[in-house]
């Protein structure tokens, strides 16, 4: 009996170390923000499962480390916040980061756009 319990303890240590480190590496890559933090919310209940609660501010670091250079300057503003954050109202703000690049990039893409159009029209 005693090697049951030996057997299912490693075997949750395994699956805590495992999610752990998928906790530790998320990226948000091609997902959106609500996508993306719906997964870490998810990986951390699954750490949760197997009797290990993780801090929030674990959470925000792994949220924050885990977006793409374009968010740079709102990564550097959350951790220098002088008071702690909660993930609801990170979530929230990272929306609206999200939708202020998305505009940003759109913007880009029309005045490219305008400008190509232009220079062909002044070279005929």
């Amino acid at each position: 009996m005693a090697s049951l319990g030996t057997s299912l303890c490693f075997s949750l240590k395994i699956t805590y170390h495992t999610v752990e480190i998928l906790l530790q590496t998320i990226k948000k890559g091609s997902l959106s923000i609500d996508e993306y933090v719906k997964k870490i919310k998810h990986i951390a209940d699954s750490l949760a499962v197997v009797c290990s609660l993780v801090d929030d501010e674990d959470i925000i670091i792994y949220t924050l480390n885990g977006l793409p250079p374009e968010y740079g300057p709102f990564r550097t503003s959350i951790r220098t916040r002088s008071a702690p954050i909660l993930l609801e109202e990170l979530h929230v703000l990272l929306q609206c980061e999200e939708l202020n690049l998305d505009i940003t990039q759109t913007s880009s893409i029309d005045i490219l756009t305008t400008a190509m159009v232009a220079s062909k029209e002044a070279n005929k």
